[in-house]
């Protein structure tokens, strides 16, 4: 019975090791066979990428040609589905200023599915050339990318050299932000264009040098010989109370036009109260 029992046990033993050997075998065989089949995909043409379909919800979409460039993409030198990181793809495309979000998926056997959304403009940044800037303060390049717009300039004495991609932050670009939002509100765009806003000065060392000055173009004027032609203004605020001067100036404006008679305006409403006009 002991020696029944002793071979019973070695018996075990030895099924146990061969089903081990037996097991191990065929996951040594399925990864061999796994890496043979990737390898043979990583090399197969049929899984080159050859097309990229594009979604975006801004009305100028960027180029697809652009959008390979930028993902290193050729016809030339074809890359494979399988070798293309898609994480790696979305942070090049994040990269380039002009990208707020992108979503890259993969479809067999060969193309892209890029979704992504754009940076829109709200102002040309005068400091630099071709340049404007989003709602995020983000600095973005304009041409070729954009049509033209009207949006207005915005001057804030940035300093030099601040490449597209920058965002800006600080008091001057929120005062900015905080003027445009103010004058919509106060419903001044159903009559003028803001053309200019220049902050540039809004927070000078210097007391007497702190201003804030607007560029409109107002289309509501009608003059002698029944024209209505655009009246040029700029108007000096306070950086301080610049809220109450801009509901003065929307009360004093249509006087100001029809006084005009087309002439440019100057108005300095920087003192309480008060308003000196010059044409």
């Amino acid at each position: 019975m002991r020696y029944l029992n002793e071979l019973s046990l070695k018996n075990a033993l030895i099924l146990i090791v061969f089903s081990i050997l037996l097991i191990s075998g065929s996951v040594a065989a399925g990864l061999f066979y796994w890496n043979l089949h990737k390898q043979r995909r990583f090399s197969d043409p049929r899984y080159h990428l050859v097309a990229i379909i594009q979604s975006c919800s801004d009305k100028e979409p960027l180029q697809t040609n652009y959008l390979a460039e930028l993902l290193e993409l050729s016809t030339n030198q074809p890359t494979n589905l399988y070798r293309f990181n898609v994480e790696e793809a979305e942070q090049k495309l994040l990269m380039c200023p002009l990208i707020k979000s992108v979503k890259i998926k993969k479809i067999k056997p060969g193309m892209l599915y890029i979704d992504y959304s754009l940076r829109t403009p709200i102002a040309y940044v005068m400091d630099y050339s071709n340049t404007a800037i989003d709602s995020d303060g983000v600095l973005i390049p304009f041409k070729p990318f954009n049509t033209p717009k009207k949006i207005p300039e915005l001057v804030l004495a940035l300093p030099i050299g601040l490449k597209w991609g920058t965002n800006i932050f600080g008091d001057k670009i929120k005062l900015a932000k905080e003027v445009m939002k103010s004058i919509s509100q106060e419903g001044l765009t159903q009559f003028c264009s803001l053309k200019r806003i220049d902050v540039s000065k809004a927070f000078s060392k210097k007391w007497g040098e702190r201003e804030i000055v607007l560029f409109f173009e107002d289309h509501s004027g009608t003059y002698s010989n029944s024209q209505t032609l655009p009246h040029l203004c700029m108007v000096r605020f306070s950086s301080q109370s610049w809220q109450n001067q801009l509901v003065n100036y929307k009360k004093l404006r249509q006087n100001l036009v029809l006084k005009s008679q087309g002439s440019p305006s100057m108005v300095d409403m920087r003192i309480s109260q008060l308003a000196f006009i010059t044409n």
